[in-house]
């Protein structure tokens, strides 16, 4: 079983991770009739309080980009924004598919790893990458290049830490705080 580096002061816990349920090649993922190249990085527990997580693929983000795969007419047309995105798997996935503008989010040290992956598969003037931190989220104006709201938010596995449910939720009211946008979250217990 893989481990990560995080430890729990208190009790000396390892967190352990059972590894991956779906396939995933760094090469290449066959997707919608195209070639979608993700790079991921091994995680570190020198990158912020998360250890690097949003550094790699987890299973979360290849079950929704292949939930989106089956139903494209969810981003279609759309304009979509994605909160930690990490690599940008879902964010790339929901480009592919047809949206209309994409948004993808996350801390800064993932924004480089993330521009690599979007510049891999040739998406560089369609998708935005910006910083979004859930503690203190900038407005949608800062997001989007205009006042429109998202059609829908997509969040992939990115709350396996418990202090962050509150933050995300918070900016989930936020952003959705029009009423007509549709979010869809994923998320594997561990």
């Amino acid at each position: 079983m893989p481990q990560s580096d995080s430890e729990n002061s208190e009790t000396g816990e390892i967190l352990a991770l059972m590894g991956r349920f779906f396939h995933f090649d760094p090469n290449g993922i066959p997707f919608a009739g195209e070639t979608l190249v993700v790079k991921e990085m091994q995680n570190r527990s020198s990158f912020d309080e998360d250890g690097g997580t949003g550094l790699n693929v987890w299973d979360g983000s290849m079950l929704l980009a292949r939930y989106l795969e089956k139903r494209p007419d969810i981003v279609k047309n759309k304009r979509v924004l994605e909160l930690g995105s990490g690599c940008g798997l879902v964010g790339i996935a929901a480009m592919l598919l047809g949206a209309k503008e994409v948004v993808m989010t996350d801390l800064q040290y993932a924004l480089p790893l993330m521009k690599e992956n979007v510049d891999s598969n040739n998406l560089n003037d369609a998708i935005s990458c910006k910083e979004c931190d859930w503690f203190n989220p900038p407005t949608l104006a800062n997001l989007f290049s205009t006042s429109d709201d998202p059609d829908i938010i997509l969040v992939a596995d990115c709350v396996w830490l418990s202090p962050l449910v509150a933050p995300l939720l918070e900016t989930l009211r936020a952003y959705t705080a029009n009423g007509a946008t549709k979010v869809i979250i994923t998320y594997q217990q561990r």
